[in-house]
This record gives structure tokens, C-alpha cells and sequence, in this order.
């Protein structure tokens, strides 16, 4: 009995074993099952509006917190109400950093920490549980308005300098320490501050700093931008002596990098308007005498040029100016002292004059003495077979027009001041730049550029009272001579027409010959444009009609 049942016991699991192993068959012979495809993540719901209406801060802080489900821990009491409404929709980030913008000026900011968020001032920043990292290529993940703690490695600098310098680049939130032993910086502070912090150290930490310094200065009258790139092309590496060295591989003479320590570097920051120049010590000093003259308040432009003495040297000569030209200051005489005085800095190393004068009419002095001193190497009017001062003379004036739009006013000088030479091609040989937030243009050129310049301003200047919009025009001739010929012809017809009533009743418009190309440059009005065009027409006509007679 025992015996059958184990029997039919056997035959089952003999059964079952033969349909496992038909299933598993089946089974192995199918194709591979393709895995779905990870489903991508969504993205950042914008479902965050600000619409505060004097508010009270903790109730905005408060509210923020519910809309994200997060709870808040605080205990500090924020005085004053908020009202700032804004139509569009924000992701939770981008409100927090929102938020975060107006909490600083507060003293305040909203951090993250853990499943909950807490209202900190800053002066506890440092002791929260911050993201801490080693330079910023960890940073990916980092949201820009995120605080972070970051050491940034400094290779050429001294840290304690640097940190004195860079200090006033910190936003509110920021904290800053250098390191005491290695070469690097512990930083607090937005991420993307930081990030603006480290490219002005990119920039300046890239070579060997042999008796270097760093300086930084917060202008309070001049445009960063212009000084900057006046600074470094009066003293940056453009300027250093170039130094060669012969390849035995190659047989040739190679050009070798600049050295550190014949130039500097000018670097402004446009969000703490801070200029930090780093560089030779000596080069440094003559770099904050050209930045005291531009940050004279309410101060004229004047103009700013460059002299290379050949047969005398530079400090002498200067000891010759001051000693013989009243208004100019002293060597070691302060800004505050010298705010309407001609300066007349010495640079050495290449044996110039760097000469900045702020009253019109003290550089053509000071020129007329060079020319006597240096023999008369600068060019003089009625000398013949002398090079020009514009070989030897480096000018650069700033305008700050009271009237005229600097905009147009960049625009009208780059029209006045290009040239077209003889086979087509446009030429320029001034630079002209435009700084909006100082309401500045700065022009860099010739003597007769600059003249040029400065009839144009003066023009514009006088002409603001017209109701009448005012335009500038070129007006091309046959040749330089018959422009200072057609000239004074042209304003004489011009202003006959004006008073006999064929034209308005004010004679505005101003008539210049270009005396460097052969072209007429007109500024007036509209209608006078075309009344003079048309004189012009008439003029070169009879002109060609008497001489084919």
C-alpha cells in the first residue's frame, strides 16, 4: 500500500518536473524583454507668485514657508513692512533667492537646513552647516544665490594682501580669511559672488610676483570702465619692453612674455565699483596719480598726453615744468591740494612724461617748454622737416557734455573721425569709447583728431538751445584745400540766405572743414542740412564751370 502510493508519489513529481522544465525552455527561447525607457524628470513647477502689499516682513517669511510646505524655525523679529508685487510665476529656487535679495536688506537671509527652513542674520552664517568646497569646479550643483564656503588657491599673491583687497567685492552675506599657513583664501558668500571674486584672481595670480603689490580703490566720480582701460594702456602690458631670445633648435629669435614687473594690471568691477590695479610698486604709484586727477568731483576732462623726451631725461624735464610753469604741482603734493593744478608724472622705466592737465591752455604751455628743452622735437607751427607731435604725442581727453546725449555724441565722433583712404578702405585712428553710467565719452588720438573732437562737443553744446533737433552731416569735396576754401564761402551765402528769409529766422548751423580729409562737417537742422547741401552743390558747380572756360 505504502509502496503504490510512493509510486504514484514519484510519477507527480516526475510530471512536474517535466512541465518546469518545458517552461523554462519556453521561457529561454523568447527574446530579451527591452527595458522601458527612465521616465525624464519634470521639471520645476512655477507655481510661486509674489504679491505683497505692505506686509509685514515676518508674515511674508511666514507665508513663503506655507506655500512650500516647509516648516519655519526663527526667532527674530523683523521690522518694517513689504510691498513688492511681480505678475510672473517663480520655481521654488528662484523664489527662495528672490526672497533672499530682499531679506538682505534686512540683514537677513532664509536658509535651507535639512527638511526645514530658518530665518538667520548674517553674522551666523559662518556657523551654519554650509556646503563647503575645495575651488569651484564642484559647484554644479550649487544654485548661484546659494551661500557657500569656498577656499580658492592663490599661487602668487600674498593672501593677506589680497584679502585686504577683495574685501570690499563681498556682498553683505560675505566673510572672508586668509589662510594661515599655505596660500588660499576661505570664503563665505554667495556663489556667485565668489565666482566674480575668483575670475579677478584668475586674472592677476598668473605669473611669478617679484616686489609686486595689490591695490584697490572704490571711484566715486569716474567711469571704471574708461580709467581701466586707460591705465592699462598707459601702464599695462602693452607697454613693457619687449624681450627676445635666440632658439638654437630653430635659429630664430623668439619673443618672450612680458615681464611682470615692467607693467600692471588694471581690473574693474562694475557691482562694488572697485579697481583694483596690481603690479610693480613703482608703476602703481604713477597709476594713482592719473586715477586722483579722473576722480576730481565735477572736475573738467581736460586731456592727458604723453611725452618721450629724446634728448633730456624725464625727470629733469619734469623738474623743468614745475619750476617754470605755474599751476603745476608738485611732486609729492596731495590731490586735495593740487584739484585745479596740472600734474606731470614721471615714469622712468621708459623715459616719459605722462602730463594731465584739467584747465584748457596749461598743456600748450607745458608743450611750448618741451619743444624749447627737447629741441624742438615735437613739432612746432612754421618749423619745417620735424616730425609731428602726433609721432611723438599720445592725447586722450574725456567729455562729459552737459546737453547732448553721450550716445549720439559717441556715434556723431566715430563718423567725424573715420577716413576713407584713396583705395576704399575706411580707417580710423582715434579711439572712441562710451561709458553710459558716468554719462562719459573718452577719445584717443592725434592732436587734430582731438581738435576735431572738440570743435564737434562745443558745437553740440551751443546748438542744445535750437528747438529744432540737430543733425551732423559730412559733406565730401574734391580735396582738403578746397574744403578750408568752400568753408568760409559757404558760412557767408548761408547766413545771407538766413536773414533774407529764405531759410528759419536763426542762423544755427556751424561749418566746419575737415582739415584732414577733404570733406565739410555741418551740424544744423533738417531743413538748413539741405539748404546747405545745395550750396555746396552750386559752389563746386560754378567752380568747375570757370576753370573749363
Amino acid at each position: 500500500m505504502n509502496k503504490s502510493k510512493l509510486l504514484r508519489n514519484a510519477a507527480a513529481g516526475l510530471s512536474l518536473l517535466v512541465s518546469l522544465t518545458g517552461a523554462l525552455a519556453q521561457e529561454a527561447a523568447k527574446p530579451p524583454a527591452v527595458p522601458a525607457p527612465a521616465a525624464q524628470p519634470a521639471a520645476p513647477a512655477r507655481n510661486i507668485r509674489f504679491q505683497f502689499d505692505g506686509i509685514p516682513y515676518s508674515d511674508v517669511v511666514e507665508r513663503f514657508a506655507q506655500m512650500v510646505n516647509k516648516p519655519l524655525v526663527t526667532d527674530t523679529n523683523i521690522v518694517g513692512t513689504l510691498t513688492f508685487n511681480d505678475p510672473n510665476t517663480y520655481t521654488y529656487t528662484e523664489a527662495l533667492d528672490t526672497l533672499n535679495v530682499v531679506l538682505s536688506m534686512k540683514g537677513l537671509m532664509l536658509v535651507e537646513s535639512g527638511n526645514y527652513l530658518r530665518l538667520v542674520p548674517f553674522k551666523e552664517l559662518p556657523a551654519m552647516p554650509l556646503r563647503i568646497m575645495r575651488g569651484l569646479e564642484q559647484g554644479g550643483d550649487v544654485r548661484p544665490g546659494e551661500v557657500v564656503t569656498v577656499v580658492l588657491e592663490v599661487k602668487n599673491l600674498d593672501t593677506k594682501e589680497v584679502a585686504d583687497a577683495i574685501t570690499s567685492m563681498l556682498s553683505n552675506a560675505g566673510s572672508l580669511a586668509p589662510l594661515s599657513r599655505g596660500r588660499g583664501l576661505i570664503i563665505t558668500d554667495r556663489l556667485s559672488n565668489i565666482s566674480r571674486i575668483r575670475t579677478l584672481l584668475t586674472t592677476i595670480d598668473t605669473q611669478v610676483a617679484v616686489d609686486k603689490q595689490m591695490k584697490t580703490y572704490t571711484l566715486l566720480n569716474a567711469s571704471g570702465a574708461i580709467v581701466s582701460d586707460l591705465l592699462n594702456r598707459t601702464f599695462g602690458i602693452a607697454t613693457a619692453p619687449k624681450r627676445t631670445t635666440f632658439n638654437p633648435t630653430t635659429k630664430v629669435m623668439e619673443v618672450l612674455p612680458a615681464d611682470p614687473n615692467d607693467y600692471i594690471t588694471a581690473v574693474y568691477d562694475d557691482a562694488s565699483r572697485t579697481l583694483v590695479l596690481f603690479g610693480p610698486t613703482e608703476r602703481i604709484a604713477l597709476a594713482e596719480e592719473m586715477i586722483n586727477k579722473f576722480e576730481q568731483k565735477d572736475g573738467p576732462g581736460g586731456d592727458v598726453r604723453i611725452y618721450f623726451p629724446q634728448t633730456i631725461k624725464a625727470d629733469e624735464l619734469a623738474n623743468v615744468i614745475r619750476q617754470a610753469i605755474p599751476g603745476v604741482a608738485a611732486a609729492n603734493e596731495t590731490a586735495a591740494t593740487s584739484a585745479t593744478k596740472a600734474r606731470v608724472i614721471t615714469d622712468s622705466t621708459q623715459n616719459r612724461l605722462i602730463v594731465a592737465a584739467p584747465i584748457p591752455g596749461q598743456l600748450d604751455q607745458i608743450e611750448l617748454l618741451i619743444n624749447r628743452v627737447d629741441k624742438n622735437v615735437h613739432g612746432q607751427a612754421g618749423v619745417t622737416n620735424i616730425p609731428l607731435r602726433s609721432q611723438t604725442v599720445q592725447l586722450t581727453k574725456v567729455f562729459r557734455p552737459r546737453a547732448a546725449d553721450t550716445t549720439n555724441l559717441a556715434s556723431i565722433l566715430t563718423q567725424a573721425l573715420t577716413r576713407r583712404t584713396p583705395d576704399g578702405r575706411v580707417t580710423s585712428t582715434a579711439s572712441i569709447s562710451h561709458d553710459a553710467g558716468s554719462q562719459s565719452v573718452v577719445v584717443s588720438g592725434s592732436p587734430g583728431d582731438l581738435q576735431i573732437a572738440t570743435d564737434i562737443v562745443t558745437q553740440l553744446e551751443t546748438g542744445t538751445s535750437q528747438p529744432t533737433p540737430l543733425q551732423t552731416r559730412f559733406i565730401d569735396v574734391a580735396s582738403v584745400a578746397e574744403a578750408k576754401r568752400l568753408a568760409p564761402l559757404l558760412e557767408q551765402l548761408y547766413r545771407d540766405q538766413v536773414g533774407s528769409g529764405s531759410a528759419s529766422a536763426v542762423a544755427h548751423a556751424k561749418i566746419l572743414p575737415d582739415t584732414e580729409n577733404a570733406r565739410l562737417i555741418v551740424t544744423a537742422s533738417e531743413i538748413h542740412l539741405e539748404k546747405i547741401e545745395s550750396l555746396v552743390k552750386q559752389l563746386r558747380a560754378d567752380k568747375s564751370q570757370y576753370q573749363s572756360r
